[in-house]
């Protein structure tokens, strides 16, 4: 804690991130970051897809690299990592699969290949925006080609809370 630096009324703070090579390799770094109204970043599982495969992720933190893990997609599978608008409720398509991200509203389609094992880690930089501080978004990865109804496969989905 180092008291109230920039004059905004909320105590301000610092943290090391050890052996960060950003600077050089594991030469560290300290960030300061402004304090405010506390929103705790959070991760909530939106129930199933269609098709076994499940998405992971770590918290969603401000200014971090947001990890995400997909097993069970299948051998050497091609898709995609989507994320966007969480829906109100999730959209059945062929009448099996559960879609948990907005189609009119996705930000994010990373490409995605599972490995051998059916394994898959991607990295999504989360900005350093403290006013992004408690957006809710949903991801999902779509993988194709399929024997799912709709020729594709669904993961569970993952509504995120943006925060500290």
């Amino acid at each position: 804690a180092l008291g109230d630096v920039n004059g905004d009324g909320y105590g301000d703070y610092a943290y090391g991130i050890e052996r960060d090579d950003l600077n050089g390799t594991d030469a560290g770094m300290v960030r300061v970051c402004a304090g405010g109204p506390f929103t705790p970043a959070a991760v909530l599982d939106l129930g199933p897809g269609c098709g076994g495969s499940v998405l992971m992720s770590g918290l969603p933190l401000l200014g971090e690299l947001l990890t995400l893990r997909l097993r069970g997609g299948g051998a050497a599978t091609s898709g995609f990592l989507v994320a966007g608008l969480p829906l109100a409720s999730p959209l059945t398509a062929g009448g099996l699969c559960n879609i948990h991200v907005d189609p009119t509203a996705i930000g994010l389609a990373l490409p995605l290949i599972t490995d051998a094992l059916g394994l898959w880690t991607g990295y999504v930089p989360i900005p350093w925006t403290p006013s992004a501080a408690g957006l809710a978004l949903a991801a999902q990865a779509v993988l194709l080609p399929s024997a799912a109804p709709p020729g594709l496969a669904f993961s569970n989905g993952l509504l995120f809370t943006l925060g500290f």
